[in-house]
């Protein structure tokens, strides 16, 4: 990727925003997964879908996971 385009600001974007996910919050799993299911598309572009992966993937994660706790709270209250 060249430096000084648009196309090279949005990947070091991305880079750092999949720093911090996987070695800050430890989101590891989904983004590396979310790749790793576009990644027969990767080539011109291939990289945008991947993105949208990944993000869809942690936020469906995430919320599988969030709805699992609340509903074993609420299923044990009294």
């Amino acid at each position: 990727m060249r430096r000084g385009t648009r196309a090279g600001a949005a990947v070091a974007a991305y880079r750092r925003a999949r720093w911090w996910a996987t070695r800050v919050m430890g989101l590891s799993f989904p983004f590396v997964l979310g790749e790793a299911c576009v990644a027969p598309l990767s080539g011109r572009g291939g990289w945008l879908v991947g993105i949208g992966a990944a993000v869809l993937f942690c936020a469906f994660f995430w919320a599988f996971w969030i709805g699992c706790a609340v509903t074993a709270a609420w299923c044990r209250r009294d």
